[in-house]
């Protein structure tokens, strides 16, 4: 498991430093006009996870919520007419699950909890978006890229709290649509799923673009 942790800071890392590296390049590069694009994201992402509750091995769950807010911030380079190389940080949300029982014991609960909470959490990508389609201020996009992600899942049960903590190097896939409001702005909807490990988050967002 350390070895593990430590694989996993160490792509976020690279990821992190490729964004803070994009950034200051973004800064000092005015000869290129309009290939550059920052962008600001908001959504609802959701955790599928299935029929993980049926699973429960002791107690009742009360409580369950695989879905929250999420937002991102990205940065993006324009390669060709059609591919454009982008990185982002993106919070995804938090679940959230409550499980009661008379028998339960405090050891039964924090395992539980671990099981079967659902995982959102937050993360890097780094990835590509392909053109598809485009006609006159239109345009739609695929994406493909890779995310790595941790989540704290934490628990209370009489007075004794338990952090577990969760992360990963999965891929995401999306769609997206696009309207240029004007030569540098661009209002953009679109759908991305993260394959985690844990479980899939789906995420339908909202975003707008500044190309410079």
């Amino acid at each position: 498991m350390k070895s593990s942790h430590i694989k996993n800071n160490h792509v976020k890392n690279v990821i992190a430093k490729s964004i803070t590296i994009s950034a200051g390049l973004l800064l000092s590069a005015t000869s290129q006009a309009n290939n550059w694009l920052v962008s600001v994201e908001l959504g609802r992402g959701e955790a599928k996870t299935g029929n993980l509750t049926m699973a429960l091995p002791s107690g009742e769950v009360t409580y369950f919520s695989d879905s929250d807010t999420s937002w991102s911030l990205g940065i993006g380079y324009q390669l060709n007419d059609t591919l454009i190389l982008e990185a982002s940080y993106i919070e995804l949300g938090e679940g959230d699950v409550t499980i009661t029982g008379d028998s339960i014991t405090p050891t039964q609960y924090h395992n539980s909890v671990a099981e079967i909470s659902p995982v959102l959490g937050d993360g890097f990508t780094l990835g590509v978006r392909y053109q598809l389609w485009q006609q006159e201020h239109i345009s739609t996009s695929v994406s493909l890229g890779l995310i790595t992600w941790e989540s704290d899942i934490s628990s209370t049960y009489q007075a004794q709290p338990i952090t577990t903590k969760r992360d990963g190097n999965d891929i995401y896939y999306g769609l997206e649509g696009h309207y240029q409001l004007t030569k540098q702005w661009q209002l953009s909807i679109g759908f991305t799923r993260y394959a985690l490990e844990a479980n899939d988050v789906d995420v339908i967002y909202s975003s707008f673009g500044v190309h410079f």
